[in-house]
């Protein structure tokens, strides 16, 4: 798991980031776009010292992962 940012273009949050081929080894298959995949990997990382923003966090793929959009940050 890596936390990050991510920009809405507007705002600044906190993120979390798995990679395709982590997403993968987690759920034992590639990401189907199944909320229930989804579900999985939340649990996954809430079991795995996630902030517990994770547990209702908005979701995003990319070409090289799948991340969660936690709460808007301050960059230092």
């Amino acid at each position: 798991m890596d936390t990050t940012i991510y920009s809405d273009g507007h705002y600044t949050h906190e993120a979390i980031y798995l990679y395709w081929h982590q997403v993968e080894s987690i759920l034992g298959h590639e990401h189907e776009g199944e909320p229930g995949d989804d579900d999985r990997l939340v649990v996954y990382l809430l079991a795995n010292g996630a902030p517990s923003w994770a547990a209702s966090a908005e979701g995003w793929t990319d070409e090289h992962g799948w991340g969660l959009i936690g709460p808007v940050c301050t960059l230092s």
